[in-house]
Formats: structure tokens, sequence, C-alpha cells
């Protein structure tokens, strides 16, 4: 399956990218087509670059705490053995052991902190999966891996195809049976920078992005950086509009 690049250098990288991005450009196109157009290429290339898609297997045995670096780590404790490199192979050894024992820690104890706070339901269900009672299996994991060989990507895209089959006899809307909007843009549509900013530092980050793919975190986390060109193409949409 392919997943996000979760590179601490890159994050860092990227930081520093969008931070010192120019939306000079954004701010002087005329339609808000281009300007949304530029914004997400824009946004698209920079987390491409910092932070590509990579290919990884994902297995439904995996311990919850397994992480990227720990699977790598035992690739090369086993390529070291099978290789018969003694020396390789217990450095390899001990580091998988060492890192086993701190992410089970980290685990337990993250999820241990997050009980003070749950209800009862999410506290007993939390309990079962750190004590082994019950496997957590992700969301349509079962049928991904039946239809589309555990890729979730291309679940997703069977289900949204199936969605727009449903209306696809419908007939689209014609744009003269609407009511014409007023000449004058209503003073209660006015929207600044400040209150972009703050939409966007408040996103949750735990739901599914937009159809655009654009990670909810990059919004959140560069809410100040981005929140002038949010803000120019919401205000170009109404003006469009009206």
């Amino acid at each position: 399956m392919m997943v996000r690049s979760q590179d601490s250098n890159g994050k860092a990288l990227l930081a520093q990218a969008i931070k010192h991005s120019d939306w000079t450009p954004l701010y002087q196109l005329q339609t808000c087509d281009e300007m949304v157009n530029t914004f997400y290429s824009t946004l698209s290339g920079l987390i491409d670059h910092y932070l590509p898609m990579l290919t990884v297997k994902r297995h439904t045995t995996d311990k919850p705490w397994v992480t990227d670096r720990f699977r790598r780590l035992i690739r090369c404790r086993r390529h070291a053995l099978k290789s018969g490199q003694a020396a390789r192979y217990r450095s390899y050894r001990n580091q998988v052991q060492r890192m086993s024992k701190t992410l089970q820690r980290k685990y337990y104890a993250k999820r241990i902190e997050g009980l003070r706070t749950s209800n009862p339901r999410n506290w007993w269900r939390s309990v079962k999966l750190v004590t082994g009672l019950k496997r957590s299996v992700p969301p349509l994991s079962g049928l991904a891996n039946q239809i589309h060989d555990g890729d979730m990507h291309a679940l997703a895209t069977s289900v949204n195809a199936f969605f727009q089959s449903v209306t696809a006899d419908l007939s689209p809307l014609d744009n003269k049976d609407l009511p014409l909007p007023p000449d004058i843009l209503p003073s209660d549509f006015s929207i600044s920078s400040n209150d972009v900013e703050r939409k966007l530092s408040q996103i949750n980050i735990h739901k599914a992005p937009w159809p655009d793919g654009l990670p909810n975190w990059i919004l959140r986390d560069f809410s100040l950086q981005l929140a002038g060109p949010v803000c120019a193409i919401f205000s170009a949409s109404l003006v469009q509009l009206y």
C-alpha cells in the first residue's frame, strides 16, 4: 500500500518551505478556479517533494506499536542472519530488542493516559485492545483485502465510483432555473484573514481529508501562513458568485 512519508527531517524542511512561500502570483489571478488550482498545485508540489509517497507492506498480525523504522530493523536483522554476518546480526538484534521495549512502553503509556478522559465505552474498548482481549482491525480492511488486495485507496475509489453511478442518469441542473443573486455582496459574507486562520487552526486532523487529498494537519499546523491565500480564494468565490 502507498503511505505518505513521516520523516521528521522532511517535515521540518516542508515547514520552512511553506513559511517562505510567495503567494503573490495567486493574489494576482482573476478567477477563483485559477486561484484554487495554484493553491493546491503549490502545496501538493511541496508535500510530494519533502514527504513523498512510499510503498510499504502492512500485515494484520502487526502489533499496534510497530513503526516503519522498526520494520526496517527487522529486515536488516534478517538479512544479516541469512548472509552469515554474525557481528551485524547481533548489532541489529540488540537494536530491535531495545526499540521493541521503547515502542511498547510509549504506546501503552499513551493509551493509558488517554483513558483518564475517555467515556466508559471507549475506556473498555481501549482496555481490551491494550490487554489483547480484542484485536483491533482497521475499518473496512477485510473488504479491501478481499476486493483490492488490501489497497484502501483503490477501495475508496470504487466506493466513490459507485455513488457517482447512482446519479449518472440524472440530468444536470440548469443554472438558468436558479434565482439571480443580488447585485451587492451582503456584508455578512465578508471574510477576514483572522477568521480563516482561526477556523484552520481548529481543524480535526483525525478526520478524513477532502477529496483533494491535502492532509488536514497541513492546514492546521500552517494556519497562519495559509490563512491569506485561503481567505483570498473564499473572497474571490463570493465575488464571482455575486
